[in-house]
């Protein structure tokens, strides 16, 4: 007898889980994306999602609880679901000891998305993020987990050697002005002679007409520089007046 009542009990602890697990589905439980991004904007958030689903015929009130297991220094993360979205020091969405008392409840049928935002701070690399699921009434058992992965990478400096090598003056013979043709990259216009001498000093941007009529006719060179001042190319400007 004593024999039965241990294998019912082993039985018993075997369907459990299996049976939790079934409370949830999760439309992707290892989420992975790559991105490639301009890494000089400062703002910029990436993001990472999955669907959870009650698939239960019972209300149920749930957890989720992050770990970061791997990213760079500089990054932050922050998770939302249908309630909120919380603030990067905010692990879970569920812990009385602390007073966060956010739980997500669902219907049965009723779904909602789980979202990790990324803040790369400038930074390229990769992280890896698991989120626990479990229920507030049983908040360590964990009923499913999210693997969320990314890869950061900077816009590669193959793309920006082509735009390097796209950038134009237009026109050019230029008579009372010029423009930039591909300006996606300058953020200084600075007009030498050429002897190296600094003639005129503009400040870049889309669209504008650079205005070079009180200059002497002569050829001239024009860097341009990007945000940090560094020569991203220097061109030739042939500079005509108009005869009478």
């Amino acid at each position: 007898m004593m024999r039965l009542l241990l294998l019912a009990l082993y039985i018993a602890l075997l369907i459990h889980p299996a049976e939790a697990q079934q409370l949830v589905t999760v439309s992707n439980t290892s989420v992975e994306k790559k991105f490639i991004a301009d890494l000089r904007d400062a703002s910029l958030s990436l993001e990472l999602r999955t669907k959870i689903t009650n698939t239960s015929n019972q209300n149920i009130s749930l957890k989720w609880n992050r770990t970061v297991i791997n990213q760079p220094f500089e990054w932050e993360t922050q998770v939302c679901d249908k309630n909120s979205c919380y603030l990067p020091a905010f692990n879970t969405n569920y812990d009385p000891a602390a007073g966060i008392l956010v739980p997500v409840t669902l219907a049965p049928g009723a779904s909602f998305d789980l979202l990790l935002h990324i803040f790369p701070n400038r930074t390229a690399g990769t992280g890896v993020f698991d989120i626990d699921i479990s229920l507030t009434g049983k908040p360590e058992t964990t009923i499913s987990t999210v693997s969320f992965s990314t890869v950061v990478e900077s816009i590669s400096a193959t793309t920006e050697v082509t735009n390097k090598t796209e950038l134009k003056i237009f026109p050019n013979p230029a008579i009372d002005y010029f423009e930039l043709v591909n300006n996606n990259l300058v953020d200084k216009v600075v007009i030498y002679n050429l002897i190296g001498r600094k003639i005129r000093t503009f400040d870049a941007s889309n669209g504008r007409r650079y205005n070079i009529s009180d200059i002497p006719s002569g050829i001239y060179l024009v860097g341009l520089l990007d945000e940090q001042n560094n020569l991203l190319k220097t061109l030739r400007l042939s500079k005509k007046t108009l005869r009478p």
